[in-house]
């Protein structure tokens, strides 16, 4: 995702003939932020105000979005400054608030190439003595799988540039996500960041967004004459990420070091497959990446998040209790009778979630339906799904003293439960057991396997406990 520092011409929607010019920056890392000449006529900001911008830099037409004031500054010199943040920027075309809907959007992130293995580029070196060799280029054909709400594919974009010293072909993959309508920015971008999620969960890496580029139907480009060329105008989102690695900073992956390979996985009908059921655990798997798209987490936090997202997303997908839920209110029922009228409504609020199942058997249950992969991992399910529960319990009712856990077993304990919860979640797409079975000694399962067994048997003895109760 490209850096900008810009000079233009900037105005408020309601007010397009009060122009300022200014300078328009922004850093992937950092934020958007806009420093104008002077102040806009009429115009007073609270500092919760939101607000769009419009504007110009260079050629393209600017929508700056979630805008706030950041103060006037006036110089000695009798200048005075705007400065203003944006949440979010659009490039290539003038939105209101109501219009930022689109058809249509192409995403570039980091390490496709490599999960998906593709390419047109083909090398022949002669067989003979002429030391010759020749490079050509073959575009592969577009991988299209339909979801419930349009289609998703897999394409390929191309460059070439030709010197007298050099030539040169470059090839990128990009997911291009289709909607039978138009939808909401927002919806959009929370697919953009499932798609973002499945690959950082699938090359067992951190997956960065390069590219956003909406488009649609009824927005087209411009041509030097200033009519319509008929075709979608490119519509480029950018906005500060949480977390962003430049492209000359990042290493190459090998299809070893992956959990599963685009193939592995199933290709574009099991992206669809994501897109489709990843909304009946959101929460679970914003918690589960909050600990991937972060540089640094504490331990004891990189914990508590995973075993929600855990928890989380059982209660989700399977539900749980641990007894009948007949049962279990004729017995609340029994103890309302005989509780006092002043302790009823604290008994209730006490008791009411009394019937979930508790975090062991969630877990245990997860573990075995992970067990295909993560049984090396694991080993004992109980034993480590008894020791996952209480180390969550010791850590959310804190006591007076320290934790009783180093930061590196709580590391490993956490990157235990991802694991687990990662191969449950990655079942969506349909992977067969055999699949995972394959993938039980690959190093993006049993890297940490020493170290987790190590670091349960130290919890364990930090808790004073030995063996697991199949009960819990």
């Amino acid at each position: 995702m490209q850096e900008i520092d810009s000079p233009g011409v900037f105005w408020l929607p309601d007010s397009p003939e009060d122009k300022l010019s200014g300078r328009l920056t922004f850093s992937p890392t950092g934020k958007v932020r806009l420093n104008l000449v002077g102040e806009f006529a009429h115009a007073k900001f609270r500092s919760f105000d939101q607000f769009q911008i419009h504007g110009w830099i260079g050629s393209d037409p600017i929508t700056l979005d979630g805008c706030f004031s950041n103060g006037v500054y006036r110089k000695y010199s009798g200048v005075s400054e705007s400065r203003f943040a944006a949440n979010r920027m659009f490039i290539g075309h003038i939105f209101k608030d109501q219009e930022l809907n689109f058809q249509q959007v192409c995403i570039n992130v980091s390490h496709l190439a490599e999960w998906t293995g593709r390419t047109g580029i083909h090398v022949q070196e002669s067989t003979d003595q002429s030391n010759s060799f020749s490079i050509s280029y073959t575009h592969p054909p577009e991988e299209i799988s339909e979801f419930s709400r349009g289609r998703v594919s897999l394409g390929q974009s191309w460059s070439r540039k030709t010197q007298l010293s050099k030539a040169e072909i470059i090839q990128q993959p990009f997911i291009r996500i289709e909607y039978n309508e138009l939808v909401h920015c927002d919806d959009i971008l929370t697919d953009v960041g499932r798609v973002q999620d499945l690959l950082t969960l699938c090359i067992d890496s951190p997956a960065d967004t390069d590219k956003v580029i909406f488009c649609r139907p009824d927005i087209h480009s411009t041509m030097l004459s200033g009519d319509s060329s008929g075709s979608p105008q490119r519509i480029e989102f950018r906005a500060p990420r949480l977390r962003y690695k430049p492209i000359e900073e990042r290493k190459n992956l090998t299809p070893d070091s992956m959990l599963l390979t685009y193939s592995e996985l199933g290709g574009t009908s099991s992206i669809a497959s994501w897109l489709d059921e990843t909304g009946a655990f959101e929460r679970p798997l914003n918690s589960l990446m909050s600990v991937r798209n972060t540089d640094r987490i504490y331990a004891e936090n990189r914990f508590l998040n995973v075993a929600f997202a855990a928890e989380a997303y059982h209660r989700s997908t399977q539900g749980g209790s641990y007894m009948d839920q007949a049962e279990f209110e004729r017995l609340l029922a029994d103890y309302e009778r005989i509780t006092p009228d002043e302790h009823k409504k604290w008994l209730q609020s006490r008791l009411g979630y009394g019937n979930d199942a508790p975090l062991s058997k969630r877990l245990r249950q997860l573990a075995q339906r992970s067990r295909p992969a993560t049984r090396t991992l694991i080993d004992q399910e109980g034993r480590w799904a008894e020791t996952i529960s209480k180390v969550r319990n010791e850590l959310t009712h804190l006591g007076a003293g320290p934790s009783p856990f180093t930061g590196s077993d709580l590391f490993f304990l956490s990157e235990s439960v991802y694991s687990v919860v990662r191969v449950c979640m990655l079942n969506t797409c349909g992977i067969s057991p055999q699949t995972w079975m394959s993938k039980r000694e690959s190093q993006a399962i049993v890297k940490y396997g020493d170290r987790v067994r190590s670091a349960v048997h130290n919890a364990r003895k930090s808790l004073g406990i030995s063996s697991p109760d199949r009960n819990l």
